[in-house]
């Protein structure tokens, strides 16, 4: 797993802090003061967020421009082939282009909102130059760890997020691969329901009751279906059959107290994603000699299956409310136990696809960061009246979605290190986007990045058809300035709750602004009535699942129903001079703006 928790790798409890509520409630971060009073909107602006956001925020504006002499998709290249680690230095410079802007020019660099260093230059086309060790930081930046490049002058800025040098023990290949039993091994395997939910080693869960759902995207062994979910009623070449098939030699073994869990399992639908993508080769020889000793038979199938030969690109998704997922009702037995009977059907979770974007059927010379060949996405309830947990007010939901910015470069980190730079999770940088998106034909996957590190200005991103809006994605502080007027118009508090909702999670609202392929979709508000958590990688190691999902089951009930300085909190403050999410949008604006950057950047696990 990500290297914030290196316990779930190596089978140590000393994760169970940070899946905490504790984590939650004690990750308030200090901020500034400050207020604003009740405004309107323009005549004619209700439903279209067209409040106008301050200049040159974001590097897509033109130049000048931010470059730093080392790509992501490089070091990951090089560590991936085997190369030695990259190097602790970099360095990073101001290209002026055909900019036209009056100075001074200062930039600077900031780690944990902590400034390192800085240099300032009179006038454009003069060398703007900063070089950065890893261990300028103190302590030294961790794997995961973003510098933050800063260009600064009267009448505007840019930001480059830049990634802590990337070194082989990074990338973590365990629990990505297992071979499908055979039919002697399968006769001598005992299936007992209450063995396979057991927990490897001792873990915590609260009782939070709020619902949930998972979808994890994987490519399974070709074999006998079940009937797919389409109208068509073909069959699934999936691996349905085959975990229905264990689930009832579990029911024949299991005590009686174990048998529901059993049967939901058959609950789960087995349906298909053409998204799902085989790995590269030495990705794929890494993943399956983690699982196997290398040269053995069982390795060579598990490559197999990564590299998808002989396979069908398969989701699993949990059941659909009301009989959702809960913490309350088992889901950490539930989801245990669906991933080890998958992993005995024969199960691959392709990790890194490529690691520069594709343009014109050539490499981008300057590179991107990665592509990974599957993920999890997790679904959290906050409106659908089906599903368990309070349905949260349009302001709530506000709070989840400030709070989950807030913390955006801290959840990355949980994730392996080839996801933190997935361009279809794209980062929500309270700074601005760094990059934006393009379209591509309709069967593409969205296999590239931006040459976010290499170029603050951007590149291209590609999406396939569906990709819900083109430039301005991922655009934090036009979301912010759409909903700071939002929240202070007469007309928006005269509406309905649900009208409310759809003011600003619906078509054209401010979530327009951030579209879906980030780390937290907001187009599923409106569609399903839950926060889509697109950032993590996919895993068969069902511990490591149940704690990222009730990470942020956790995450929506304490942040989104008052917890932690969220709904509720009357000042700019919590009360005892910490920063909230309510705080923040009784700013004015501006300050709101800066406030959230310095909250970001400022943030940690603890």
């Amino acid at each position: 797993v990500g290297p914030l928790a290196p316990g779930l790798a190596s089978t140590k409890p000393t994760h169970a802090r940070l899946m905490s509520l504790a984590f939650l409630a004690a990750a308030a971060r200090r901020g500034p003061g400050g207020g604003a009073s009740k405004g309107s909107w323009p005549t004619g602006t209700l439903l279209t967020h067209d409040t106008p956001v301050l200049p040159s925020y974001c590097s897509k504006d033109g130049p000048p421009h931010i470059r730093c002499g080392s790509t992501f998709s490089d070091q990951l290249a090089n560590v991936l082939s085997g190369g030695a680690a990259s190097a602790s230095s970099m360095a990073v410079h101001v290209e002026w282009g055909d900019a036209d802007v009056a100075g001074p020019f200062t930039l600077m660099v900031r780690c944990r909102g902590i400034e390192l260093a800085r240099a300032e230059v009179a006038a454009m086309h003069q060398a703007l130059v900063l070089e950065i060790e890893q261990s300028d930081a103190s302590p030294p930046l961790q794997p995961g760890e973003c510098f933050v490049f800063e260009l600064s002058w009267p009448s505007g800025s840019r930001h480059l997020h830049v990634l802590a040098p990337l070194a082989p023990s990074c990338l973590a290949h365990g629990s990505l691969v297992s071979v499908a039993l055979t039919g002697a091994e399968l006769a001598n395997t005992k299936l007992n329901a209450e063995q396979l939910m057991a927990p490897r080693f001792p873990m915590r869960f609260s009782s939070v009751v709020r619902g949930f759902g998972i979808e994890i995207e994987t490519l399974t062994a070709l074999g006998p279906g079940r009937l797919g979910v389409d109208a068509t009623g073909a069959v699934n070449p999936g691996a349905g059959a085959a975990l229905d098939a264990l689930v009832e030699r579990c029911v024949e073994s299991s005590p009686p107290h174990s048998l529901a869990i059993a049967r939901r399992c058959q609950s789960w639908v087995v349906g298909e994603d053409n998204a799902i993508v085989p790995a590269l080769e030495r990705a794929a020889q890494l993943a399956a000699e983690a699982a196997y000793p290398a040269g053995s038979d069982h390795a060579k199938r598990a490559r197999q299956l990564l590299l998808n030969r002989g396979t069908h690109k398969t989701e699993f998704k949990s059941p659909a409310p009301p009989t959702e997922l809960s913490f309350g009702d088992g889901a950490a037995d539930e989801i245990r136990c669906m991933l080890r009977l998958v992993s005995r059907v024969g199960v691959a979770a392709p990790s890194i696809h490529q690691t520069h974007a594709i343009a014109a059927g050539k490499m981008e010379p300057e590179g991107s960061a990665c592509d990974s060949g599957c993920a999890i996405h997790v679904h959290i309830n906050v409106r659908n009246v089906d599903a368990r947990g309070k349905v949260l007010s349009a302001r709530e939901i506000v709070h989840v979605v400030l709070a989950w910015v807030r913390f955006d470069l801290v959840t990355s980190r949980f994730a392996r290190a080839w996801y933190w730079r997935e361009p279809s999770c794209a980062p929500l940088f309270a700074s601005g986007v760094e990059f934006w998106p393009q379209q591509r034909p309709a069967s593409s996957h969205i296999d590239g990045w931006a040459m976010s590190e290499q170029c603050g200005v951007g590149g291209s991103v590609m999406v396939d058809q569906a990709n819900e809006g083109g430039i301005g994605h991922w655009q934090v502080p036009e979301f912010v300035a759409s909903v700071h007027s939002m929240l202070r118009s007469e007309a928006f508090h005269a509406l309905g709750d649900e009208d409310q909702v759809r003011a600003l999670f619906g078509e054209g609202s401010p979530a327009a602004s951030l579209g879906r392929y980030c780390s937290l979709n907001l187009k599923s508000v409106m569609k399903y009535g839950t926060l889509e958590v697109r950032r993590f990688h996919t895993t068969l190691d069902g511990d490591v699942l149940a704690h990222w999902a009730h990470l942020l089951v956790c995450f929506v009930e304490v942040f989104g129903t008052g917890g932690a300085g969220g709904a509720g909190a009357p000042t700019p403050t919590d009360g005892g001079g910490g920063y909230s999410e309510a705080g923040l949008l009784e700013m004015p604006l501006p300050e709101a703006l800066a406030a959230l950057r310095a909250a970001q950047e400022s943030a940690t696990p603890a």
